[in-house]
C-alpha cells in the first residue's frame, strides 16, 4: 500500500533528475484526492485509489452513499456529518473539514475484509441556497490495513451471492435519491428485475445453479447500468436498480435493452450454460408516487402486469388508479382478516362426503368462512388470495385446525378433512404443532384427515412427501386434494403415499358429454386402485354424474347434490344427505 519515499531524491536541476510522478508522490504517503458531486452522488478519484485503498476501491467507491455504507461502525463520527456540519461557514471559497474514519472494504489479494483509518480533509462549497453542492478533498491512510477481527468481516451493505446493495440500504438507497431530486426537475424511476425461470433452475439444476444463475444476472445488470445508478437484492429472484435523472422514455429503452440483454444472454453454471427470461416493472416519481414505499408499491404493480402477460417482458406502472384501488382493497380485506382472527369470526362450514353406493355421509370436508361485524358472509375467493399475499393463510389454517379439533371432541361419530396451504406445508414447525395440538385430544387423530393439494405438493415432491410421512405417523389420513390439476405422475403418487385421492371437480361438469373427461377419470380411478388409494369425486351435481361415477367405482362423492357447506352450530344435527341419493347410485 504506501511506499517510504525514496531518500535519495534530489530536487530537479541539481543532476539533472526528473521530478517523480505526481500519482507516485501521492502514493508514497498514502494520499488521494477526490471530487465529491452531491447532487448526482458521483464521485471522481485520483489515479491512485487503488494504490492507495486495495484493488476493490474503484469497484465500490463510486458514490457518496456506497462510500458511506463502507465507513467502519467503529468509527468515531461519520464523514457526511463533518461535511454537512462545515457547509453553512461556506463564504464563496468554500468551508473547510476534517474528520476521521475507519473504512472496511474487501480485497483482491486474500478476499478478507479489511480495515483502513483513514483521516479526510478539504473544503466543501455550496449554492445561493446554502446547500453543499460539491466536496473537493484529500485522504490520507493513517494507520495501515488490517484484518477486521470477528467471524463476520463483511459488513451488512453488500448482498454476498450477487454483490448488489442489500435490501435495507438500497431503501434506503432509494430514498436518498428521492431527497435528492425533490426539489429539480430531475426524476427517480424504479426497475425490479425478476428472474421467472430461477425457481425451475433450483428444481431442476439445483440450488447452486440458481445461485449462479442469479449472481450472473447481477453481473449482466451491473455492467448496463451508469454509475450513478444503484444495483440492489429486492426479494429472492427479484433484483432492483435505481435510476435518477431520466424521464420515462428514457427507462422504458434502458429496460427494454436490459431484457434483451439477458434474453440473448448464456450464463455458464456448475450444470452447464443456463438462460433465463425476465419479467421488469418500472415506476417513475411523480404525481403517483412521491415516496420511497409508494413509488416501489407501484413498481411491484408494474412487474405483476408484465407477470399476467407471457408477451411481455417490461410494464411501466401507468397511474391505473384500479392498480391502486386493488391495493387499497386487499389492505382493508387483510386488516379484516386480522380482526376476524382476534374477534373469533372465523368459523366451520361442514360439507358431507357421502358413499357412492348407499348415499350415506362417511366424512365432511370443513370450509373456512368469514364473518363480517354485520354477521354476513365473506366469500371465500375474497379472503385467501389476500391472505396468501399478505401472508395471513398458515393463522387461518391453525384457527380452522383449532375449530375441527373441538368438533372432534363435541361428536364422537364425526370425521372431518381440512385443507392445508401450500405455506402451511411448508412450514417445518407444522408436524411438531399439529402432534401438540392433536395430544390435548386423546381419540380424535383417527378422526381426522388432513388435504394437501396437487399443485402445492408438486412444488417440492420430497419436502411434500417427508411432511407426509410425518403426518401419518401421527396416526391421522392424508388426502391429496384436485387430483388432475398439477398431473402428478404415476411415480410421484406412490411417493406420496397418500390415502385418499379427490379427483378435481373440473372434470365433472362435462363429463357426460365429453369423452377425454370419461376417459382421464377412469384412468385416475384405475390408477388409485392399484395403489390402493380410496377415491373421492368432487363438484357432482347431477344424478346421472353420480351413478356413472359410482359405475366405475368410485368410492365417494361431493357435490352440492349431497348438501351444501353449512356453518357448524353447537349441538345442531348434522344435514343427512338426501333420500333420493340411494336411486342415484
Amino acid at each position: 500500500m504506501r511506499q517510504s519515499a525514496n531518500p535519495s531524491f534530489v530536487p530537479p536541476g541539481a543532476d539533472g533528475a526528473d521530478l517523480p510522478n505526481p500519482r507516485a508522490i501521492l502514493t508514497s504517503i498514502g494520499e488521494v484526492v477526490y471530487d465529491w458531486d452531491i447532487a448526482t452522488d458521483l464521485m471522481r478519484w485520483g489515479p491512485n485509489l487503488d494504490d492507495v485503498l486495495g484493488e476493490a476501491a474503484s469497484v465500490h467507491l463510486k458514490s457518496g452513499c456506497s462510500f458511506t455504507q463502507f465507513v467502519s461502525p467503529e468509527s468515531p463520527g461519520r464523514r457526511d456529518e463533518a461535511v454537512l456540519a462545515a457547509a453553512p461557514l461556506d463564504r464563496g471559497a468554500g468551508a473547510p473539514f476534517r474528520t476521521q474514519y475507519g473504512l472496511v472494504l474487501p480485497q483482491v489479494e486474500d478476499g478478507e475484509w479489511h480495515q483502513t483509518w483513514l483521516e479526510d480533509s478539504g473544503r466543501v462549497f455550496c449554492g445561493p441556497d446554502c446547500k453543499p453542492l460539491r466536496v473537493h478533498g484529500v485522504i490520507r491512510v493513517i494507520q495501515e490495513r488490517g484484518q477486521k477481527p470477528g467471524p463476520g468481516r463483511s459488513p451488512t451493505v453488500f448482498d454476498p451471492l450477487t454483490g448488489a446493495f442489500e435490501r435495507r440500504l438500497f431503501v434506503e438507497r432509494l430514498t436518498r435519491a428521492l431527497n435528492v431530486n425533490a426539489e429539480s426537475t430531475g426524476s427517480v424511476a424504479v426497475m425490479l428485475v425478476e428472474a421467472q425461470s430461477l425457481g425451475r433452475i433450483n428444481k431442476t439444476q439445483g440450488f447452486d445453479a440458481g445461485d449462479e444463475a442469479l449472481s450472473g444476472l447481477a453481473d449482466v445488470l451491473r455492467a448496463r447500468l451508469r454509475a450513478s445508478d444503484s444495483l440492489g437484492r429486492y426479494a429472492g429472484a427479484c433484483l432492483g436498480v435505481v435510476m435518477q435523472n431520466c424521464d420515462a422514455e428514457q427507462v422504458r429503452m434502458a429496460a427494454t435493452r436490459l431484457a434483451k440483454a439477458i434474453e440473448t444472454t448464456t450464463f455458464n453454471t456448475s450444470a452447464g450454460p443456463l438462460s433465463l427470461n425476465v419479467k421488469i416493472g418500472v415506476a417513475m416519481s411523480g404525481p403517483h408516487a412521491r415516496g420511497t414505499q409508494s413509488l416501489l408499491h407501484n413498481a411491484e404493480s408494474a412487474l405483476e402486469t408484465a407477470q399476467a402477460s407471457p408477451a411481455t417482458a417490461v410494464a411501466m406502472f401507468d397511474g391505473d388508479q384500479s392498480l391502486m384501488d386493488r391495493r387499497l382493497r386487499n389492505a382493508r380485506i387483510a386488516d379484516d382478516i386480522v380482526a376476524a382472527l382476534n374477534e373469533r369470526r372465523i368459523k366451520l362450514a361442514l360439507q358431507p362426503i357421502v358413499d357412492a353406493r348407499t348415499g350415506k355421509p362417511r366424512f365432511h370436508e370443513a370450509l373456512m368462512r368469514m364473518i363480517d361485524r354485520d354477521g354476513h358472509t365473506i366469500a371465500p375467493g375474497h379472503v385467501f388470495p389476500v391472505a396468501e399475499e399478505a401472508g395471513l393463510v398458515g393463522l387461518l389454517d391453525h384457527r380452522i385446525l383449532e375449530l375441527v379439533l373441538a368438533e372432534l371432541v363435541a361428536d364422537p361419530e364425526l370425521t372431518i378433512a381440512i385443507n392445508t396451504s401450500s405455506r402451511t406445508l411448508a412450514d417445518r414447525d407444522w408436524p411438531s404443532h399439529l402432534a401438540a395440538a392433536l395430544s390435548l385430544h386423546p381419540g380424535v387423530t383417527s378422526r381426522l384427515i388432513v388435504e394437501v393439494t396437487e399443485t402445492s405438493a408438486i412444488e417440492d415432491i420430497e419436502a411434500t412427501c417427508a411432511v407426509v410421512q410425518a403426518m401419518k405417523a401421527l396416526g391421522l389420513r392424508v388426502a391429496m386434494d384436485d387430483f388432475g390439476a398439477g398431473h402428478t405422475s404415476f411415480r410421484n403418487l406412490r411417493k406420496l403415499d397418500v390415502d385418499i385421492l379427490k379427483i378435481d371437480g373440473a372434470f365433472m361438469p362435462n363429463l357426460m358429454t365429453s369423452p377425454d373427461d370419461r376417459y382421464f377419470v377412469r384412468t385416475m380411478v384405475n390408477l388409485a386402485h392399484h395403489l390402493g388409494i380410496l377415491v373421492v369425486a368432487e363438484w357432482v351435481e347431477s344424478h346421472e354424474t353420480a351413478g356413472l361415477l359410482a359405475e366405475w367405482g368410485v368410492d365417494l362423492l361431493q357435490g352440492h347434490l349431497f348438501g351444501r357447506a353449512e356453518l357448524t352450530r353447537e349441538k345442531s344435527p348434522r344435514r343427512a344427505a338426501p333420500a333420493q341419493l340411494a336411486a342415484a347410485s
